[in-house]
C-alpha cells in the first residue's frame, strides 16, 4: 500500500505534510510542556531551599539578636547594680547613719549631702530606671528646698529628715520609696534571670 493512500484514498502530498508537521509540533508542545514543568520543578526545589536557607538564617539571627540583648541587659544591670549601690550608700551616709550617729543636721551637712546626691546622679543616673529615677527626683527636690530653707538661717527639724526618708525608705501613696523601687528593680531581674535559667 502506497504511504499516501489511506482507506484507497490519494492524500494529497500538502495535506500529508501537514499532518506530519501538526504531529511533529504536537510533540514539540508536549516536550517543550514537560521541559517547562520540569524547569518549574526545579525553580520549586531551588525556592525551597533558598526558603529554608532563608528561615534557617533568620532563626539564626534571631538567636544571635536575643544574645546580644541578653548581653547589653547583662551589662545594664551590672552598671544598674553599681549606681542603686552608690546611690544608697549616699542616702546611708548622710540621713539614716548621720541620724544614729546623732551628728548635726546643719547647712553643711545639707550642702555635703546635696552634693554628693548630685554628683552621685551626674555618675550613675543613666542607669536608673524610671522607677528609681522618679523617687529620686523627688527626694532630691525635697532636699533641695531643705538647704534653700537652711540658708535662709532656719534650723532643720526632724520633720524634715522624716520628709526625706519618706521618700528614700517609706514612700507615700502616690510614690514608692527609693529603696523599695531599687529593691523591686532589681529583684525583677533575679526572676528573669532563674526563669531563663
Amino acid at each position: 500500500m502506497d504511504p499516501q493512500t489511506m482507506s484507497g484514498q490519494t492524500l494529497h502530498p500538502q495535506v500529508l505534510t501537514a499532518i506530519i508537521a501538526g504531529v511533529v509540533s504536537a510533540i514539540g508542545a508536549v516536550l517543550a510542556l514537560l521541559g517547562a514543568r520540569w524547569q518549574l520543578r526545579g525553580k520549586m526545589l531551588e525556592l525551597d531551599l533558598k526558603k529554608a536557607e532563608l528561615e534557617k538564617t533568620g532563626a539564626r539571627l534571631e538567636a544571635e539578636a536575643e544574645a546580644l540583648r541578653q548581653t547589653i541587659m547583662r551589662d545594664v544591670l551590672v552598671e544598674r547594680m553599681a549606681a542603686y549601690a552608690a546611690l544608697w550608700q549616699v542616702f546611708i551616709t548622710y540621713e539614716r547613719n548621720w541620724l544614729y550617729e546623732h551628728k548635726i543636721f546643719d547647712e553643711k551637712w545639707a550642702s555635703d549631702f546635696l552634693h554628693a546626691v548630685n554628683s552621685c546622679n551626674a555618675d550613675h543616673g543613666v542607669f536608673f530606671s524610671q522607677a528609681v529615677y522618679r523617687p529620686f527626683f523627688e527626694y532630691r527636690r525635697r532636699l533641695l528646698e531643705l538647704v534653700a530653707k537652711v540658708k535662709d538661717g532656719n534650723p532643720i527639724s526632724n520633720a524634715d529628715i522624716n520628709n526625706l526618708m519618706e521618700i528614700s525608705t517609706i514612700g507615700t501613696t502616690e510614690l514608692k520609696s527609693m529603696a523599695g523601687a531599687m529593691k523591686d528593680e532589681l529583684g525583677s531581674y533575679m526572676r528573669v534571670a532563674i526563669q531563663t535559667t
